[in-house]
């Protein structure tokens, strides 16, 4: 190794660490902050090395380029500093190479939503725009939830049961999202912006007085979940995994459950315009791969996942009266 290329900082997701290499002496700097944070998960840089054989060599050079090394366990990025800070490429990257080592003691990120009362929590899932962030908001407002994370979730076994490992803390909001439902937020948005779907904020918990958990919640309920805009729709729910609803099922679980070991929705990108760099392979393996078939089987067999669809309030009444009688 070049010996301008020195240990600089390590950073962590939860407990999972990785160090960080560099020619860059500033590199702690554009890593230990920044408005990337609050969407990795329990995204922490520090100084101190991390006791973890996985790195990534960061090398400050007028040309961009990556390439995996050490079977995988090493992430060499070269390129212009402002492209890197810009598109927060090494915060987003470590999440990439830190799936390895979360995946290996059956911990998964997927995008969700998860809120916990007394120990036990629901994860909500569903499609972009479905209403997980809304449900999520009112849960935590109005029945007094903590929130575990919001958008992207770690999930996972322990002791053959399944629990959050915590999750991003931030909510992205449309206009659309409070149009019907936590009408108090459109505060929040700028009136002369015309479009509903791009006029966006950002908002942190603390921002909107919701609490946060700090444990590792036992998941309890799975909810595929449907808002509806209509405030006298009433409750619709059903198992899925039969025959019209097993595409939904164990298939759309592995789907979602993939995407960050196999880093297909987290690709290298450069610079404000965040331009796609080289090809990086999958991390995926078959013990990972066994994991979460695991953790898929313990929700479809042993808690269930529901299609669940309706108003707000038939919605948040149900998975409240859920939680309580567990």
């Amino acid at each position: 190794m070049d010996k301008k290329i020195k240990f600089r900082c390590a950073i962590y997701i939860g407990d999972y660490g990785l160090n960080v290499y560099s020619n860059y002496p500033k590199t702690f700097d554009i890593l230990r902050k920044g408005s990337f944070i609050p969407f990795i998960p329990e995204y922490r840089c520090l100084k101190t090395k991390a006791a973890s054989d996985y790195s990534i060599i960061y090398i400050e050079d007028k040309f961009s380029s990556a390439r995996m090394l050490n079977d995988n366990k090493t992430l060499e990025i070269k390129g212009p500093l402002k492209d890197m800070v810009e598109a927060a490429t090494i915060p987003f990257r470590a999440h990439f190479m830190l799936e390895q080592q979360m995946e290996k003691d059956s911990i998964f990120t997927t995008q969700g939503a998860g809120v916990s009362k007394q120990g036990k929590a629901v994860l909500l899932m569903g499609k972009r725009g479905a209403g997980k962030t809304s449900i999520t908001l009112e849960l935590c407002r109005k029945y007094n939830y903590k929130l575990v994370g919001n958008d992207l979730v770690l999930v996972g076994l322990k002791r053959n049961k399944g629990y959050f490992f915590r999750g991003a803390k931030v909510f992205t909001l449309r206009f659309t999202t409070v149009q019907y439902y936590n009408t108090d937020l459109q505060k929040f948005f700028k009136k002369e912006h015309l479009n509903e779907w791009t006029n966006k904020v950002r908002l942190l918990p603390k921002d909107l007085g919701i609490s946060i958990e700090r444990n590792h919640p036992k998941i309890i309920k799975v909810f595929y979940v449907h808002l509806l805009n209509d405030k006298s729709a009433p409750l619709y729910i059903q198992k899925i995994g039969g025959k019209e609803t097993s595409y939904m099922g164990r298939l759309y679980l592995y789907d979602e459950l993939s995407r960050y070991i196999r880093g297909t929705c987290i690709p290298i990108v450069y610079g404000s315009q965040f331009y796609i760099g080289d090809y990086l392979p999958s991390l995926d393996n078959s013990k990972y791969h066994k994991n979460r078939l695991k953790f898929i089987n313990w929700i479809m067999d042993k808690v269930g996942f529901y299609f669940i669809s309706g108003s707000m309030n038939a919605i948040c009444n149900f998975i409240n009266q859920e939680l309580d009688e567990k």
